[in-house]
């Protein structure tokens, strides 16, 4: 007795809805849920023993999908899905809810057990990291993630807008050496050669021509910065890319023109 006392005590505690279903032809009855359910999502456990109460409180949007994986746990015996569920304040929290299908002795579905953890700060992380990522692939910019290792430095990651302005998929971006690779020969040595500078100064910011996929060449403002952990070693650098090709064609134009200008003066 004692220590099934105990065991719906630490039940009750943890930051998790644990319920446990009935298996009737019509539906799936609560016999019982947590305490927990009233910290968690604001509702008395009579309340939530209610029939219908969890379908009614599934965000109209998910609420189709979630009814209908319940398939998937009578016939694979187990079931993850992740959906919204409204609390007792009316907002909705985003849950995690993992089932499994016990059966009897000679096979036959028997209950169904199975808790919900709230994941709305993962989901809420998600979604800004996702905007984050929006933001950055629609600006004319290549934001890089580089590692760095006795030999080199790798890239890690790289923003997709690589595909948008120099036509490489991430894929073929994230390849040993493709950044040497498609440095301009005339640039290629003295772009490899600033890297000493960032490790010294911590920054720099460089221009160079870099080859496309089409084979062509722009012309590139490379800025980094290096990042050290908590005792000083260098960690990581992060950078990004401008295409500053026009800016490059119009300062061209200017010389030339300026030439022929002190050509005719003289």
């Amino acid at each position: 007795m004692l220590q099934r006392r105990q065991s719906l005590h630490i039940l009750n505690c943890i930051p998790t809805v644990v319920y446990h279903l009935a298996i009737t032809s019509k539906g799936f009855p609560t016999q019982w849920i947590s305490i927990s359910v009233k910290n968690i999502l604001g509702y008395a456990v009579e309340a939530a023993l209610a029939p219908d109460w969890w379908i009614n409180c599934l965000h109209p949007d998910d609420k189709e999908a979630a009814v209908k994986k319940t398939s998937i746990l009578m016939t694979q015996g187990h079931l993850v899905q992740e959906y919204r569920f409204r609390a007792k304040g009316g907002h909705y929290l985003w849950i995690r809810d993992e089932a499994s299908l016990l059966r009897d002795a000679a096979g036959r579905p028997k209950e169904i057990v199975g808790f919900w953890i709230n994941i709305t700060e993962r989901k809420q992380a998600e979604e800004q990291a996702e905007q984050a990522r929006d933001i950055l692939n629609s600006i004319p910019t290549i934001f890089y993630d580089l590692a760095i290792t006795p030999k080199s430095f790798p890239t890690k990651w790289i923003s997709d807008s690589v595909t948008k302005i120099l036509g490489y998929e991430v894929g073929e971006a994230l390849a040993p050496d493709w950044w040497i690779d498609c440095l301009h020969p005339d640039d290629r040595e003295a772009a490899v050669k600033k890297t000493s500078i960032l490790m010294t100064q911590g920054y720099l910011v460089q221009e160079y021509r870099f080859r496309a996929k089409d084979g062509r060449y722009f012309w590139v403002r490379d800025e980094a910065s290096l990042l050290r952990d908590a005792d000083g070693r260098p960690k990581e650098i992060i950078g990004f890319w401008t295409s500053i090709t026009e800016r490059k064609k119009a300062e061209d134009g200017r010389r030339k023109r300026s030439s022929k200008s002190s050509r005719g003066a003289s």
